[in-house]
C-alpha cells in the first residue's frame, strides 16, 4: 500500500459505509467498531470501540443517500447506542417504499457521515479514537466496503412469488486467484449452518437460505427467498465458532509434558484469536461492558497530553487588546500491567471430552478472568504489578451518604450524579457501577404512598436508563468513611473519561507439564492493560451506605 499525500485529518466531514439489516419494519446498522476497512485510497481505517462516547448526536438524522426528508431523528425516533455503535429506526408508516427497497436489496448498505475529533496513525492504518459529531446515517444502494461475509437470517415466511436469486460481487483483491485457497483461508463466504428441514436439504418455510462460493475472481452469493444481508468485515475476519473450535482442538493437540501458547500455535492468525477472546471478555467483564473508552497500544507504555488548568476568559472593552493566557498542559502515562488467571483441569477433560473443553474456554476461563479484570479496574492499588483502579485514582469526587451505614437509595445516587452536572456531562454518557447487593436493594424500593416500585420513576427523574447501571461482586465490603465502615461503594463516571488501555489481546496458554504427576493441566489467561482517567473529576466515588 503506497503512502498517501492527502490523508484525512480530524475536523473534516467524512463518509463511510457499513452493513444494513431489516427486522420487521425496523432498519438496523452500526458504526463498525474494531473492524479494519478496505483500502480507502492508500490507507485503511479502524474505528476504535468507545469512539462515539463523547460524540455530538443532537443533529443526527436518518436519510436516503444523505438527501431528502429525514426518516428519523435522534433521540426521539432514531436510536443510537454509543457503546457498540448500533443504530436503528422504524420508517414512517407513509414510507413503506423504504422497507420494500431494503427487503428487495435495492438499498443494501448504510452510510454515515462523521467529524473525527481525535485519530492516530500506525503506518498506513488510521485509528479513529474519538468522533466529534455524527452528522447523519443513510441507506445507500452501493456499499463502499467490499463484502466479506454473508449471514444466515430468519424472517417471516417468504411470499409465494419470491424466486431464487443470484448476486455476483467482486471479492477483495487478495481473495482472487485460486478458488480453493480463497474459500479455505480467506474471509469470503463461510459455510453456513445446516438449514432446517432434515437431510433432504429442504429449508423450513420461515428460514432464508444463503450460499456463497468463489468462482474464478468473483464471489457468487445465492439466496432462496428472504432478505440478503451482506456484512462488511476485514478480509481476515473469522467466525467466533471457528476460533473457539480451533482453540478446543488446540488443547487436545498439546502432548502431555509440554506447554504451548494456544493463541500463537493454532492455524488462525494470533491477532484474530486474541480479538475474539477479547470480545468474549468484553461481554463478561462488567467494567468493559460499561462502554468505557478503549485505546489499544503496541509499546510498553504511552503518554497522552492533558489540560490541567483551564483558560479563564475575561471581559474586554471594544478595541482593547486581549491579554493572552497559556493553557496549563500535563500528561498521563499508561503502563500496561499483566493480569493473569490460572485454571486447573483434568487431562481426561482435554483428551476425551471436547464439549467440556469448549465449556472451560467459554465459561470458566473467561468468567474468572473477567472477575480479575473488574477487580483491578475498580480497586487495583497501582503499586507494583497492580493496575491503578478507580478507587485509587487521585482527584475523583467523593460523595458520602448523609448518615453512615444507611441503606443505599435513589436519593443518594441522584445527589451524587448532580456533582457531575457541573462538568456539563450528558447523563446518557454516565455509567453506574455498584455491588450486586445494591441492585437488590434498589430494585425493591417502594413508594410509601402506594407501594409501587420506584425504579422506573427514579430513573426517569435522573434522566438515565437501566442499561446504564452495572453490578459486580468485585467491590470491597470494608470501605472506610470517617470512623465508620460501610459495606459497599458505588462509582458513577463519564465513560469517555475512563480509558481502558490494552497492550495485547487476551492470550491463552496450556501447560501440561507442571502437574504431570496428578494427571492435570493448567490453562492460563494473560491480558496486559492499564486504566487511565484524563479527567478524574468526572468520576464520583459514593460511600457511606450499606446494602
Amino acid at each position: 500500500m503506497s503512502q498517501m499525500t492527502d490523508r484525512p485529518v480530524a475536523g473534516q466531514i467524512e463518509e463511510r459505509t457499513a452493513e444494513l439489516s431489516l427486522e420487521g419494519r425496523r432498519i438496523r446498522s452500526r458504526v463498525p467498531f474494531g473492524v479494519e476497512s478496505r483500502d480507502l485510497g492508500g490507507f485503511t481505517e479502524v474505528i476504535q470501540p468507545g469512539a462515539l462516547q463523547g460524540a455530538d448526536l443532537s443533529d443526527c438524522v436518518a436519510r436516503i443517500e444523505h438527501a431528502g426528508l429525514p426518516l428519523a431523528r435522534f433521540p426521539t425516533t432514531l436510536t443510537i447506542d454509543r457503546s457498540d455503535g448500533s443504530w436503528s429506526f422504524e420508517p414512517p408508516q407513509s414510507r413503506q417504499d423504504v422497507v420494500e427497497a431494503v427487503e428487495r436489496g435495492d438499498l443494501r448498505a448504510s452510510s454515515f457521515r462523521m467529524v473525527v475529533a481525535r485519530d492516530r496513525w500506525r503506518g498506513t492504518t488510521r485509528h479513529v479514537e474519538s468522533i466529534e459529531a455524527l452528522w447523519d446515517v443513510s441507506l445507500v444502494a452501493l456499499p463502499a466496503y467490499r463484502a466479506a461475509k454473508v449471514e444466515y437470517r430468519s424472517r417471516e415466511a417468504p411470499m409465494a412469488d419470491e424466486a431464487d436469486s443470484t448476486i455476483t460481487l467482486e471479492p477483495p483483491s487478495d481473495v482472487a486467484g485460486d478458488p480453493q485457497e480463497a474459500t479455505e483461508d480467506r474471509a469470503g463466504p463461510e459455510p453456513l449452518p445446516e438449514p432446517p428441514g432434515g437431510d433432504s436439504g429442504t429449508p423450513a418455510a420461515s428460514e432464508e437460505v444463503l450460499h456463497g462460493e468463489v468462482v474464478g475472481s468473483e464471489i457468487v452469493i445465492r439466496r432462496r427467498g428472504g432478505v440478503l444481508r451482506v456484512e462488511d468485515r476485514h478480509v481476515e475476519g473469522i467466525g467466533e465458532v471457528r476460533v473457539m473450535s480451533e482453540l478446543a482442538a488446540g488443547l487436545q493437540r498439546v502432548p502431555a509434558g509440554e506447554s504451548r501458547s494456544l493463541t500463537d500455535s493454532i492455524s488462525i492468525a494470533p491477532t484474530i484469536v486474541g480479538q475474539v477472546l477479547f470480545d468474549k471478555l468484553r461481554a463478561t467483564a462488567v467494567m468493559l461492558k460499561t462502554g468505557l473508552n478503549t485505546m489499544p497500544i503496541n509499546g510498553k507504555s504511552e503518554t497522552w497530553p492533558t489540560i490541567s488548568g483551564d483558560i479563564a476568559p475575561t471581559t474586554v472593552a471594544e478595541g482593547a487588546p486581549i491579554t493572552p493566557a497559556d493553557v496549563t498542559f500535563g500528561s498521563i502515562t499508561a503502563t500496561p500491567k499483566k493480569i493473569a488467571s490460572l485454571s486447573q483441569l483434568s487431562n481426561e477433560v482435554i483428551d476425551d471430552s471436547s464439549p467440556a473443553v469448549v465449556g472451560v474456554l467459554n465459561d470458566h476461563l473467561i468468567k474468572v478472568f473477567a472477575l480479575k479484570v473488574d477487580q483491578q479496574l475498580l480497586e487495583g492499588s497501582g503499586v507494583g504489578t497492580d493496575v491503578k483502579g478507580l478507587k485509587n485514582v487521585t482527584g475523583t469526587q467523593p460523595f458520602v451518604a448523609a448518615t453512615n451505614g444507611t441503606a443505599v437509595t435513589f436519593d443518594i445516587l441522584m445527589n451524587a450524579v448532580a456533582l457531575l452536572d457541573g462538568l456539563s456531562i450528558p447523563r446518557e454518557r454516565l455509567a453506574v457501577v455498584g455491588h450486586v447487593r445494591n441492585r437488590a436493594t434498589l430494585t425493591q424500593l417502594r413508594s410509601v404512598a402506594n407501594g409501587e416500585y420506584l425504579m422506573s420513576s427514579a430513573l426517569a427523574a435522573m434522566g438515565m436508563s437501566a442499561s446504564q447501571f452495572f453490578w459486580t461482586s468485585q467491590l470491597s465490603t470494608n470501605e472506610t468513611t470517617g470512623t465508620s465502615n460501610a459495606t459497599n461503594s458505588i462509582y458513577i463516571f463519564d465513560t469517555s473519561q475512563v480509558v481502558f488501555v490494552p497492550r495485547t489481546s487476551l492470550q491463552v496458554v496450556l501447560d501440561r507439564s507442571r502437574l504431570f504427576n496428578s494427571d492435570q493441566s493448567e490453562l492460563r489467561g494473560i491480558q496486559r492493560c492499564d486504566l487511565i482517567v484524563p479527567q478524574p473529576s468526572a468520576v464520583v466515588h459514593v460511600t457511606g451506605f450499606t446494602s
